[in-house]
């Protein structure tokens, strides 16, 4: 996965690239033309478990629900009609490739990123404008596209910039749909400030569901940024505007909305972010005393487990309010989802008496039993005073996908010289496998690269040099994925000597410790490469393991074994290598 920096690198470079040879004090009187770059064939499309987003090869866009049903102008095969235009020292660009409207020029698309978000990139000039699509998912039933929009001045000189939305809107392939605040009462088709706009929820009741947008500070999401101004109306006069709101006050005959940013002063290097929300459900609630927060930690997949489980939940309650709220009580329920489910303790706390102003925080703790390809698990915060009304409040934790074995490590052995250490693996497969960590006695003392994605066997070898003679090192083996996951894949010990020589017979040592308790090491000595079996008998001579079957050079080796799942007893192993056999006992002793 690219990050950011790599994503910014490599624009800039294409973006000086095309700005080569014009750079007066301002860049942007001569905007690209879009036939320059782009391609207008691209599309992406990304989803949670409620809404979906999907971007043309213009920039457009449309939002939908995971079902299907159109938000945005019929998704999610018709075109995408929904628009964003960049204001630019009083002119205003079109990131779009649509003819015909009254903009002073149009923005050039220049690449297209997709992870967990949909990037799209264009230029105009030394300005670099990101747009980016996320799904956000607020509750099991509860879901919305974050759309933000990134202006950065590369130029050498400040400009004046702002943002306008342009939506075209439909709902169940009726592109005339009327809107409602908050689904309580019908817009006026007309103009409002961000007065009205701080906090709001524009929306069309359909199929039992509320969908719309809203800028939700309430949130205290710093990715939202309340519009200076919004219009409803139809889409004929807002088609085509470009910064002045257009309010006619005339019978629906097409939706649309917009949403305005005025210009403001952006530095050299600086930025202008703006963005806010389109979804589905009842997410804004009537204001109140108290209000609730929830922080949770980010769960990663580590060593192919989820991450920290059990997760701490702290819940903030605030009081906004002039009364004095007694006794609070904060319940969590249990979680589920498709993510899987949860198990919560306690199952609610005080949070004690909250005066106006004031706020208590309560922690939980949620064990998790996830399912191995990701998902969401939603949690309901219910909050109560026998003094204050009682406020609900969901949210959802995200798990990421956990069930890739990207490594399948056949062998791992280690010899040990002078004042130094070669061990050697062998891989049979790997996917996704970025590289590996040799780590010593617990700390990174390399790091391999590693095959990608191969289902062919690899041989690794690394010499550790400069150790101490007669000192026991331990060697753990970890692989890590593209995504960063990793995980510990085999271990093993050596002890280096002075003027340790290559092995000159075949011999099988006695494991040590002996007898041991789960685990011990079992030391070999090769005159010669071969192959090489080393195997675990108990004493009615079932094979309970086999700790070596591969190709080794010659030299000592050492194998680990761990007998936990075994009962107390005797335990024989036996080294078959080229012609050469041997046995020895073992004594397990739990």
């Amino acid at each position: 996965m690219k990050t950011f920096a790599m994503i910014l690198t490599g624009l800039l470079t294409l973006t000086l690239a095309v700005w080569a040879g014009h750079r007066p004090t301002s860049t942007l009187d001569d905007p690209i033309d879009k036939a320059a770059l782009g391609d207008a064939s691209r599309s992406a499309s990304l989803c949670n478990a409620l809404v979906c987003v999907q971007t043309d090869g213009d920039g457009d866009f449309n939002i939908g629900t995971a079902a299907g049903q159109s938000l945005l102008y019929f998704y999610p095969s018709g075109p995408a009609t929904s628009d964003i235009r960049v204001s630019i020292d009083g002119l205003v660009y079109n990131i779009d490739g649509q003819q015909g409207s009254a903009c002073d020029g149009q923005a050039t698309y220049v690449t297209e990123v997709v992870d967990v978000s949909i990037h799209d990139y264009f230029v105009i000039g030394a300005i670099q404008v990101e747009v980016r699509h996320t799904p956000v998912l607020f509750s099991a039933t509860t879901g919305a596209i974050l759309t933000q929009t990134i202006v950065t001045n590369l130029d050498n000189v400040s400009h004046n910039i702002g943002v306008l939305y342009e939506y075209d809107t439909t709902v169940d392939g009726d592109d005339a749909a009327e809107l409602y605040l908050g689904a309580t009462h019908l817009l006026d088709e007309t103009c409002y400030t961000a007065a009205f706009a701080a906090d709001y929820w524009d929306a069309i009741p359909t199929s039992n569901a509320i969908v719309g947008r809203g800028t939700f500070t309430r949130f205290g999401d710093p990715n939202i940024v309340t519009p200076d101004a919004l219009a409803f109306g139809q889409w004929g006069p807002f088609w085509g505007t470009c910064w002045n709101r257009v309010c006619t006050n005339t019978p629906y005959g097409d939706s649309a909305v917009l949403y305005q940013w005025n210009e403001v002063p952006v530095a050299p290097g600086a930025d202008r972010m703006v963005g806010t929300y389109y979804g589905v459900g009842e997410i804004l609630t009537s204001p109140g005393d108290l209000q609730i927060s929830v922080s949770v930690p980010p769960l990663r997949c580590e060593n192919y487990a989820i991450t920290p489980n059990p997760a701490n939940i702290l819940i903030s309650v605030a009081n906004n309010g002039g009364t004095t709220c007694n006794d609070v009580t904060v319940a969590l329920s249990d979680g589920s989802g498709s993510g899987g489910t949860a198990s919560v303790t306690p199952a609610s706390q005080s949070a004690g008496t909250i005066t106006p102003g004031n706020n208590s925080a309560v922690n939980f703790s949620a064990a998790l039993s996830y399912n191995t390809s990701g998902g969401d698990i939603c949690f309901t915060v219910t909050v109560t005073s026998p003094t204050c009304p009682t406020y609900v409040y969901d949210f959802c934790l995200h798990v990421p996908p956990c069930d890739i074995l990207s490594v399948e490590v056949s062998s791992f052995s280690a010899i040990a010289g002078d004042a130094s250490v070669t061990l050697n693996w062998a891989t049979q497969s790997e996917t996704d496998n970025d590289h590996f960590e040799v780590m010593r006695d617990g700390a990174l003392a390399a790091r391999i690269n590693g095959a990608g994605s191969s289902t062919v066997r690899h041989d690794y070898t690394w010499t550790d040099h400069g150790l101490q003679n007669g000192t026991l090192y331990h060697y753990t083996l970890v692989s890590v994925d593209f995504a960063g996951n990793r995980r510990d894949e085999a271990t093993t010990d050596a002890i280096p000597r002075f003027a340790a020589p290559t092995a000159g017979e075949f011999a099988l040592l006695q494991n040590f410790p002996n007898p041991f308790n789960p685990e011990t090491s079992i030391a070999f000595d090769l005159a010669e490469a071969g192959h090489v079996t080393l195997k675990v008998y108990d004493v009615l001579g079932h094979n309970v393991a086999t700790l070596m079957n591969d190709e080794l050079g010659a030299g000592r080796h050492i194998a680990n074994f761990n007998g936990a799942s075994l009962p107390s007893g005797v335990y024989l192993y036996r080294l078959e290598a080229n012609g050469f056999t041997a046995n020895r006992k073992m004594v397990l002793m739990k």
